[in-house]
Protein backbone atom coordinates (compact mmCIF):
# COMPACT_ATOMS: atom_id res chain seq x y z
CA UNK A 1 0.00 0.00 0.00
CA UNK A 2 1.14 3.55 -0.58
CA UNK A 3 0.48 6.48 1.62
CA UNK A 4 0.19 10.23 -0.07
CA UNK A 5 -0.10 13.98 0.92
CA UNK A 6 -0.70 16.85 -1.55
CA UNK A 7 -1.96 20.47 -1.79
CA UNK A 8 -1.89 23.15 -4.17
CA UNK A 9 1.40 23.94 -3.17
CA UNK A 10 3.13 20.60 -3.95
CA UNK A 11 3.30 16.52 -2.48
CA UNK A 12 4.85 15.51 0.85
CA UNK A 13 7.18 12.22 0.06
CA UNK A 14 5.16 8.92 -0.88
CA UNK A 15 5.21 6.09 2.07
CA UNK A 16 5.11 2.39 1.58
CA UNK A 17 3.29 0.50 3.80
CA UNK A 18 4.47 -2.53 4.66
CA UNK A 19 1.83 -4.93 5.73
CA UNK A 20 -1.27 -4.47 7.72
CA UNK A 21 -1.52 -0.92 8.71
CA UNK A 22 -1.82 -0.02 12.65
CA UNK A 23 -2.43 3.20 14.17
CA UNK A 24 0.73 2.99 15.55
CA UNK A 25 2.31 2.63 12.28
CA UNK A 26 0.34 5.26 10.74
CA UNK A 27 1.19 7.70 13.05
CA UNK A 28 4.64 6.94 12.28
CA UNK A 29 4.03 7.29 8.57
CA UNK A 30 3.06 10.28 9.21
CA UNK A 31 6.28 11.44 11.39
CA UNK A 32 8.17 10.28 8.28
CA UNK A 33 6.91 12.03 6.13
CA UNK A 34 7.21 15.44 8.39
CA UNK A 35 3.58 16.18 8.12
CA UNK A 36 4.59 18.54 11.32
CA UNK A 37 7.02 20.40 8.98
CA UNK A 38 5.89 19.77 5.67
CA UNK A 39 2.28 20.82 6.35
CA UNK A 40 2.82 24.64 7.15
CA UNK A 41 5.37 24.98 4.28
CA UNK A 42 3.22 23.87 2.03
CA UNK A 43 -0.19 25.61 3.28
CA UNK A 44 0.84 28.61 5.66
CA UNK A 45 0.28 28.25 9.29
CA UNK A 46 -3.54 27.91 8.92
CA UNK A 47 -3.19 24.32 7.38
CA UNK A 48 -5.96 21.59 7.71
CA UNK A 49 -5.52 17.87 7.38
CA UNK A 50 -8.06 15.91 5.66
CA UNK A 51 -8.03 12.44 5.39
CA UNK A 52 -10.87 9.67 5.56
CA UNK A 53 -12.70 8.15 8.00
CA UNK A 54 -10.49 4.34 8.11
CA UNK A 55 -10.07 3.13 11.21
CA UNK A 56 -6.52 3.98 11.88
CA UNK A 57 -7.51 7.12 11.36
CA UNK A 58 -10.12 7.69 14.13
CA UNK A 59 -8.11 5.29 16.73
CA UNK A 60 -7.51 7.04 19.59
CA UNK A 61 -3.84 7.28 19.57
CA UNK A 62 -3.62 8.71 16.03
CA UNK A 63 -6.17 11.29 17.53
CA UNK A 64 -3.79 11.85 19.94
CA UNK A 65 -0.78 12.58 17.72
CA UNK A 66 -3.00 15.22 15.77
CA UNK A 67 -3.66 17.02 19.16
CA UNK A 68 -0.73 16.86 20.62
CA UNK A 69 0.83 18.27 17.38
CA UNK A 70 -1.84 20.71 16.99
CA UNK A 71 -3.22 19.45 13.49
CA UNK A 72 -6.34 20.84 12.72
CA UNK A 73 -8.23 17.85 10.82
CA UNK A 74 -11.53 18.55 8.52
CA UNK A 75 -14.37 16.82 9.32
CA UNK A 76 -14.68 14.08 6.88
CA UNK A 77 -18.42 12.26 6.33
CA UNK A 78 -18.18 8.77 6.22
CA UNK A 79 -18.46 6.87 3.15
CA UNK A 80 -18.19 9.56 1.10
CA UNK A 81 -14.81 9.06 -1.65
CA UNK A 82 -16.30 12.03 -3.59
CA UNK A 83 -15.34 14.72 -1.13
CA UNK A 84 -11.84 12.99 -0.80
CA UNK A 85 -9.53 14.44 -3.81
CA UNK A 86 -7.24 11.66 -3.58
CA UNK A 87 -9.94 9.21 -5.21
CA UNK A 88 -8.95 10.62 -8.41
CA UNK A 89 -5.22 9.96 -8.46
CA UNK A 90 -5.96 6.56 -7.23
CA UNK A 91 -8.69 6.54 -10.43
CA UNK A 92 -5.57 7.69 -12.98
CA UNK A 93 -3.35 4.92 -11.27
CA UNK A 94 -5.39 2.59 -12.01
CA UNK A 95 -5.69 3.36 -15.61
CA UNK A 96 -1.72 3.28 -15.98
CA UNK A 97 -1.73 0.15 -14.30
CA UNK A 98 -4.56 -1.41 -17.10
CA UNK A 99 -2.25 0.82 -19.93
CA UNK A 100 0.58 -1.13 -19.10
CA UNK A 101 -0.86 -4.31 -19.06
CA UNK A 102 -2.23 -4.29 -21.99
CA UNK A 103 0.58 -2.99 -23.55
CA UNK A 104 2.66 -6.17 -21.77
Amino acid sequence: MIWGAFSFSGTLELQVVQGRQTAAGYVQMLQRASLMTEGPRLCGNSWVFQQDNAAVHNARLTKDFFRENNITLSDHPACSPDLNPIENIWGWMEDIKVLRRNLC
